[in-house]
């Protein structure tokens, strides 16, 4: 990324053990060997604008604490539902829970209402990563195994032009954003470098 995205590269800013274990106090779930190893190497993006991965901002620490006490204040505080979300709790990593449940831990942010979590419930798809909306909450199919799944396709769509799922990635040129990772969604390259130009 240093090299083919050096704005977005600069964003990322360096590790913070502190405010790590703070996440971790605050949102009381482990969320696992990868996650672990991805917030020792940095501590999220100074500006939402930095999309290191797919159309998302990686969180800080704190953001990541923010979002899931906010998200699991929303869907799991009715007590009507109490019943039926403890049973979601129990299955298995990777099935959809139409809620968010505590065991996820959002670590990037569309900022939209949208997030990539790591589902943390045990099971042969422990750790594996999936989108939740507002609007769809988990509906959506499991995005990724694993976190270095994920990165890995990251890594190939800025590097080898590969796309990533529906999306494709490019360094934009444009004036104050140059050198900054953009996102398009596969089949409308041209529209989008013909706007850009146009910009």
């Amino acid at each position: 990324m240093e090299q083919h995205a050096p704005a977005t590269y600069a964003a990322i800013r360096p590790p913070d053990a502190i405010a790590t274990q703070a996440a971790l106090d605050a949102i009381g779930t482990w969320w696992g060997p990868e996650l672990d190893e991805w917030f020792s190497l940095h501590a999220g993006a100074t500006h939402m604008s930095a999309l290191a991965l797919p159309n998302y901002s990686v969180s800080s620490p704190a953001d990541l604490a923010t979002n899931w006490s906010e998200l699991v204040e929303v869907w799991t505080t009715d007590p009507s539902e109490a019943g039926s979300i403890a049973d979601r709790r129990a299955e298995e990593a990777g099935t959809p829970a139409g809620v968010f449940l505590p065991e996820f831990v959002p670590f990037a942010n569309e900022h939209t209402g949208y997030y990539l979590f790591v589902d943390t419930r045990p099971g042969p798809q422990q750790w594996c990563i999936t989108e939740f909306a507002h609007s769809e909450a988990d509906e959506t199919d499991i995005g990724w195994a694993s976190l270095e799944e994920l990165l890995a396709g990251t890594a190939d769509a800025l590097e080898a032009n590969r796309p990533l799922g529906s999306y494709y990635a490019r360094t934009t040129q444009r004036g104050e954003f140059a050198g900054e990772m953009e996102w398009g969604l596969v089949g409308h390259e041209e529209e989008e470098e013909e706007e850009e130009v146009e910009d």
